[in-house]
Formats: structure tokens, sequence, C-alpha cells
């Protein structure tokens, strides 16, 4: 598997480091794709926890529609937390 190929753009353009199985294309820079991830930690350092790509090219949506509201966040200690 590849490494840091690949990256999640938030509307800041931070990238967030996606693997991406031999067995896919890497995608181009600026495509949008979808990413399954087991959790993401919130915050200015946040990141996504085992992250990969699996493929799947989304031409349904813009890159503006796209930003870290829609992850889906750890739960804390003290209770569940979503965006």
């Amino acid at each position: 598997m590849n490494a840091n190929p690949a990256g999640l753009t938030a509307r800041t353009d931070r990238r967030l480091p996606v693997g991406v199985p031999d067995r896919y294309p890497l995608p181009r820079v600026e495509q949008i794709v979808e990413v399954r991830y087991l959790y993401c930690h919130p915050g200015p350092d946040g990141k996504l926890i085992q992250a990969k790509y699996f493929g799947k090219v989304r031409d349904d949506i813009e890159l503006t529609e796209c930003n870290v509201s829609q992850l889906k966040i750890k739960a804390s200690d003290d209770g569940p937390v979503e965006s």
C-alpha cells in the first residue's frame, strides 16, 4: 500500500494522509474521492485514523462542497461528539 499519496483537502487547503491500496490507481491532485476511515481526531492537529481510498472518484459534487464538517469525529471521554 502507498503510504501517503493522496489526501483529503479541507477548505483550509490542509491535506490529511490517506492510504491507497496498490490495486487502485492514484487519484489526480484536486480530484474528489471517497475515503473510508476508522475515526477522526478533532482540532487543528486532527487526523484521520486508518484512512483509505478504495477507488471511488466523486464527480457528483464540487470541491467547494467538501469540508471537514462532513467528518464523523471520535467520541471523547466526556461523551460522543459530532461535527
